[in-house]
């Protein structure tokens, strides 16, 4: 992916939901409802940007990074 940031405070978050085996639909459905209506950094993992970004936006940096 580009940095097209232009120096702006980012951090990245990863998320690894369990896919059941079921209707892919609904399961898009499920994902698409949890990410609109809920803070993904309140269920995802720090994976990426920089320490100071992390620090000044409020976040703790994992050590793995």
């Amino acid at each position: 992916m580009p940095d097209d940031r232009a120096g702006l405070p980012f951090l990245q978050f990863q998320a690894e939901p369990a896919v059941p085996a079921s209707d892919p639909e609904a399961l898009a459905a499920e994902l698409v409802e949890r990410i609109t209506s809920t803070d993904p950094r309140t269920w995802s993992r720090l994976c990426g940007g920089d320490a100071r970004y992390a620090e000044r936006l409020g976040h703790p940096r994992p050590e793995d990074l």
